[in-house]
């Protein structure tokens, strides 16, 4: 008999190409094991293929062997995919979320967990709490936004001049 764990395991020490293949198998045989589903988008969100993320994050949420976390782990990172994808249209859950428990380390350090709080907050038209985030960043690396063109250009217009005219970036 074949050991999904075992699988996941081993994938989990892998290079992301070769464990999306390793958590493609274990969903192949069997389709109710949501945490290849999840460890499957995470790899997808590191290789910046959003589109599959959120396919993913979206099956592990129809499952029912769910624990709580698990759900909310999946909300979060389905919420980040579909910011990356360019849909703001986030609901209600999946932002309190974000917000709430934006801990996981993952995929993302302190700074890029504060930068896409304030990408959230700058899609939403919440300018002044995006630059809040912004600003710590740039406190605390001042050439956060320089070094990581893609953060930079992903912004909304309205936010990259708040961030010209406040931050002088």
């Amino acid at each position: 008999m074949i050991s999904y764990e075992k699988i996941l395991w081993n994938a989990s020490e892998k290079k992301d190409i070769d464990a999306i293949n390793d958590y493609s198998y274990v969903i192949k045989k069997n389709h109710e094991y949501p945490q290849a589903f999840m460890e499957r988008g995470i790899r997808y969100m590191k290789i910046k293929n959003y589109n599959k993320a959120y396919l993913d994050f979206s099956e592990t949420l129809k499952l029912n062997n769910l624990s709580e976390e698990l759900r909310k782990k999946a909300f979060l990172y389905r919420g980040i995919s579909n910011i990356f994808l360019k849909k703001p249209n986030l609901n209600s859950k999946e932002l309190q979320i974000m917000h709430d428990e934006f801990l996981i380390t993952e995929i993302y350090d302190s700074k890029e967990r504060r930068y896409l709080l304030g990408l959230i907050f700058s899609v939403n038209e919440k300018y002044n709490s995006a630059i809040k985030y912004f600003k710590s960043i740039i406190l605390e690396d001042s050439g956060f936004f320089k070094n990581n063109n893609d953060f930079y250009n992903f912004l909304p217009l309205e936010a990259k001049l708040l961030l010209k005219s406040e931050l002088n970036i």
